[in-house]
């Protein structure tokens, strides 16, 4: 249903982010990033692979915070398919 998109350059947990779901505080500019984001919703990813990824950040009731400049494998720009 998403695809996924090549690893994010740089990373917070590794050379392509979260091992799960590419996860990056920060990215590296560009056009893949959360605040370009269908998934991106009121602060947080709605995408749930990226909720169900352990080594992303966690709010305690569970959602992912991200900012504009995250990223990660299952980023969405609106009118992609």
């Amino acid at each position: 249903m998403f695809g996924k998109r090549s690893p994010a350059p740089k990373a917070n947990n590794g050379p392509s982010g979260t091992k799960k779901a590419g996860f990056v505080v920060g990215g590296n500019g560009g056009p893949f990033q959360c605040g370009n984001c269908v998934h991106m919703s009121k602060g947080s990813c709605q995408h749930p692979e990226v909720i169900a990824d352990q080594d992303a950040p966690h709010n305690a009731d569970g959602s992912v915070p991200v900012n504009e400049n995250d990223c990660c494998e299952y980023q969405r720009r609106p009118g992609d398919k």
